[in-house]
């Protein structure tokens, strides 16, 4: 007997492995998964521009990055004794305009420098619906916590969606073989109200169906993974809007299993117990048992540096070296 819906997922013919790079954009999910991905030390960039829930932002920022188009003083406004860009999220918000502008356009010359040599373009859409900001109609990625009243709220169309999308995916393969990646979020936007809420997703799920018909995309079912394969309230956090750890490492199990190279997933396994033993916290620091045990973890992090002189292993170098007495 079956007591779970099963969800098919095809595995791809190039799979991820340590050459690649990978860049992630979107929501919350989107670094979730992302951070997976660096965790495991892959040569990532996770939600640049901090977590954006609509598509027409996701695909905004990325025409400025492709173009190198710099933000300006008029893209930000000053709240409540700080510096915000409605196209950002609210941790890219400063005390100095010049401050934002630096750190703002210097993030959108890492990603155009980033995007020429990506191999897996992860996008996951959260929402399809929008805020503008009535002052100068502008449909904004965040509202910063400005009133509601300030904002015209509205649904956008699938074909909203496709228009722009096309027109930026257009562009981002120009001169890149990169593969886009879709994903929807299955994080519940309850505020919405629940009609609302499955009305937005399906209207994600319409638009990036379309967008799929495009060269170099494909779609992976995270939201089908937890939405209809595990299907629990047991998989969500406190809140019973957002997935726990538990289901988002289930996600990045059957991600493993279907997308990444077999060769890759023993290495993985390698790096994360390399991990794990630089993460040891010893009761006796200066104890020759945590002094060998140190070395030898040191001299594996040796062997992998040499195998994998992509992969930056720094910070776990670091930590160990201050373990040597």
């Amino acid at each position: 007997m079956k007591f779970q819906s099963e969800v098919n997922i095809k595995p791809k013919n190039n799979k991820v492995n340590y050459n690649d790079n990978l860049l992630f954009m979107g929501s919350c999910f989107s670094g979730n998964i992302g951070n997976k991905f660096s965790e495991r030390l892959f040569n990532t960039k996770v939600n640049p521009f901090g977590v954006i829930f609509n598509p027409i932002s996701i695909f905004k920022l990325l025409e400025r990055s492709i173009g190198k188009n710099y933000f300006t003083k008029s893209d930000w406004i000053y709240r409540d004794e700080k510096w915000l860009n409605l196209d950002l999220h609210g941790e890219l918000s400063f005390a100095e305009l010049e401050e934002a502008l630096y750190f703002s356009n210097n993030i959108i010359d890492e990603v155009h420098i980033f995007l020429k040599n990506t191999n897996y373009l992860f996008l996951t859409f959260g929402t399809a619906w929008i805020y503008s900001f009535k002052e100068n109609n502008q449909l904004v990625a965040n509202c910063h916590k400005i009133p509601q009243k300030e904002f015209d709220k509205k649904m956008l169309s699938v074909s909203e969606i496709v228009e722009y999308g096309n027109t930026v995916l257009n562009k981002l393969l120009e001169s890149s073989k990169l593969q886009i990646v879709f994903t929807v979020s299955p994080v519940r936007h309850w505020a919405d109200g629940a009609h609302n809420n499955n009305l937005s997703k399906s209207t994600l799920h319409l638009a990036v169906n379309e967008l799929l018909e495009s060269e170099n995309t494909e779609y992976f079912p995270s939201y089908e993974l937890i939405i209809d394969e595990l299907r629990d309230y047991r998989f969500y956090d406190r809140d019973l809007l957002h997935p726990n750890e538990i289901a988002t490492d289930y996600v990045w199990e059957k991600l493993s299993e279907n997308w990444i190279e077999n060769y890759t997933q023993k290495e993985i396994a390698e790096i994360e117990k390399l991990i794990s033993s630089a993460n040891h916290r010893p009761f006796n620091l200066e104890s020759d048992a945590h002094q060998k045990f140190a070395n030898k973890t040191l001299s594996k992090l040796t062997q992998l540096k040499k195998k994998h002189s992509n992969l930056n292993f720094d910070d776990l170098e670091s930590l160990l070296q201050k373990q040597l007495m």
